[in-house]
């Protein structure tokens, strides 16, 4: 029997020339100190198990779900009900903080 220590055990992330990609799970959100306003988000009853639409209603991407998941602790993506409150960084503090953890070294 197999023993797998991640995911990435099992199914590592390359790019196409063959070199690892960084783990969105593995960086240390911790580090994620935003300097512009923070807005306070309450989700309502078309947000529950639709984490796309949180990010869709905020940023207007929603693929970014998972950073303000993320950054507020939630770890079941289909865990939210109505009446949640979220704290919602800047557009901003977002990009610049996945520029400084995965674009480059």
């Amino acid at each position: 029997m197999a023993i797998f220590l991640s995911r990435l055990d099992i199914y590592p992330i390359v790019d196409a020339d063959g070199t690892p990609e960084r783990d969105a799970l593995s960086v240390n959100f911790n580090n994620f100190a935003p300097s512009r306003k923070v807005l306070i988000f309450t989700t309502d009853a078309r947000h529950c198990w639709r984490p796309d639409l949180v990010a869709y209603t905020v940023y207007g991407i929603p693929e970014l779900w998972w950073f303000i998941y993320k950054i507020n602790g939630i770890i079941n993506p289909f865990d939210l009900p109505s009446g949640t409150k979220l704290e919602i960084p800047a557009l901003a503090d977002v990009y610049d903080f996945l520029r400084a953890n995965f674009v480059g070294d």
